[in-house]
């Protein structure tokens, strides 16, 4: 950013100078800035100019209207000073100096000769800069599952001493884009008139790290979180966050149906016996493994894996599920019943997909252990 000055040994205003207004000449905390010095009239002078920066000062106005116009620099603080050598008439510009603090900043500059000339009056809008704090963001994870959590760590820097909200939008889903090779990515999606999926406010004191409160993503698609300090009458406020940032976008992909596989049992313990397979529902209530539930709490309880009925005490074995084979959408004509030794019928009937859907596995061979 640079700060056009004054011309020092006539007091006049610069060229374009009165052009330049305040409200035009904005900063983010940790950006770098600096200021450029016009000399006319020198009359061939060689020597030094001392440019002094002050600041902060708290910007005048309501949070979302906050400027520096009329900010009293008196007892303002220096942020820091600067000596630039020049040689006659031109344009001579300070070393950066990086701003840490929100608040409004001004130069000033004295032209070193025999007397000194200056120094300039503190706060004219050519010489004037407004400092916005920074909030950057952090999304928890950047690809996830339906079902899964999701948080943002929001980091504010520059507040000063600001004790106050810092609102949070979570945009999605919006449907991602496929790349050449066919992959999806968020990258690129356009995030205008995105449903709002959460929104909130956090309270911050001060710079720091505060995290949002976590939100279960229940569709599949693309999310991205937007925040913005609200700010008060001595820290100026934040514009919203750019939607689609990287660091603050996911991608959610529907979660993947895991099944597990109930086998039919006919034989006896020295033949081998002929297994059917067939799917259970998803979230079924009744299917039991090694004593685990399988409900909609976990519907991922021994994936690629088989009950059949044991041969002592009707206890159930768990197996490896061995050589199955999706049939397609053709329908089995007899599907196998669930049988167990001295179980009644129906006794898995009911966690069974309906006759009509999809059924897994041509018969294979397995002896009962």
């Amino acid at each position: 950013m640079s700060i056009r000055s004054w011309a020092p040994l006539t007091w006049a205003k610069g060229p374009n100078d009165d052009t330049e207004q305040i409200n035009n000449q904005n900063a983010n905390a940790g950006d770098t800035i600096t200021d450029d010095i016009t000399v006319t009239g020198s009359n061939g002078f060689e020597g030094t100019v001392t440019s002094v920066l002050y600041g902060p000062v708290a910007p005048l106005g309501s949070p979302a209207a906050a400027t520096c116009v009329g900010v009293d620099y008196t007892n303002a603080p220096v942020a820091g000073t600067f000596e630039v050598e020049v040689d006659g008439d031109g344009t001579y510009t300070t070393a950066p100096f990086t701003v840490l603090v929100a608040g409004c900043y001004t130069y000033s500059e004295t032209l070193n000769t025999v007397p000194p000339v200056g120094p300039s009056m503190r706060g004219r809008s050519s010489e004037t800069v407004l400092v916005f704090p920074k909030v950057t963001t952090q999304i928890s994870k950047q690809t996830a599952n339906v079902g899964d959590t999701i948080t943002d760590d929001i980091k504010v820097f520059g507040s000063g001493s600001y004790k106050g909200l810092v609102n949070w939008t979570l945009l999605g889903p919006v449907a991602p884009r496929l790349t050449s090779s066919g992959a999806q990515t968020c990258e690129g999606v356009v995030w205008t008139n995105a449903p709002v999926a959460s929104r909130g406010s956090i309270t911050a004191n001060g710079d720091g790290v505060y995290k949002t409160a976590g939100y279960k993503v229940q569709v599949a698609g693309c999310y991205t979180y937007i925040e913005m300090l609200v700010g008060d009458t001595t820290t100026p406020p934040t514009t919203p966050s750019t939607p689609g940032l990287k660091s603050e976008t996911v991608l959610v992909f529907p979660k993947t149906l895991a099944v597990l596989a109930v086998l039919g049992v006919t034989g006896s313990d020295m033949v081998p016996v002929a297994l059917t397979a067939r799917f259970l529902r998803r979230g079924s209530s009744r299917g039991e493994a090694g004593g685990a539930h399988l409900g909609e709490a976990d519907p991922l309880v021994h994936p690629g894996r088989v009950i059949v009925a044991g041969r002592e005490k009707h206890q159930r074995t768990l197996l490896p599920c061995v050589g199955n084979q999706r049939s397609g959408d053709r329908r089995p004509e007899s599907p196998a019943p669930v049988v167990r030794q001295g179980a009644h019928a129906d006794d898995l009937g009911d966690d069974l997909l309906p006759h009509d859907d999809r059924m897994m596995g041509a018969h294979r061979q397995h002896p009962i252990p």
